[in-house]
């Protein structure tokens, strides 16, 4: 008698591993890492490193016709790489009277330079228009 008990629970046992694991197959592809993620994501990380160039650039520049000269040249710069990546950037700006609202602060409401930018993979961030202060 004891050895069916025996028995008995070796094949319960068995059972209820094979269950187990059978179970745990089923749901690894929900429980499994997406590393694709970032990716994903990849235009956000270009825009905010675009808007960090430029703010770089306006911050060096001296006066309103040397922001022009640099940043025909970061945009045509950034073109390039950006475009090694498979993104697309098109870029226009307007400058507001630079040389009178050189030394504006966000607060005053008028920039010197309205940057519009737009990147262009699979999905696009598209029509943003970002206002560029000298003094920040």
């Amino acid at each position: 008698m004891a050895a069916k008990k025996a028995q008995m629970f070796v094949v319960t046992a068995i059972f209820l591993a094979t269950t187990l694991f059978v179970i745990q197959q089923a749901f690894i592809t929900y429980s499994a890492l997406d590393i694709s993620s970032p990716y994903r994501t990849k235009q956000l990380y270009v825009l905010n490193n675009v808007i960090n160039s430029v703010n770089e650039t306006i911050r060096t520049s001296a006066d309103c016709p040397d922001l022009e000269r640099n940043m025909d040249e970061l945009l045509d710069v950034l073109k390039d790489d950006i475009s090694k990546e498979g993104i697309v950037l098109d870029s226009d700006y307007v400058f507001n009277d630079c040389v009178a609202n050189w030394n504006n602060l966000p607060s005053s409401g008028i920039p010197p330079m309205r940057l519009s930018l737009r990147l262009s993979e699979t999905y696009d961030i598209s029509g943003n228009v970002l206002d560029f202060y000298h003094n920040q």
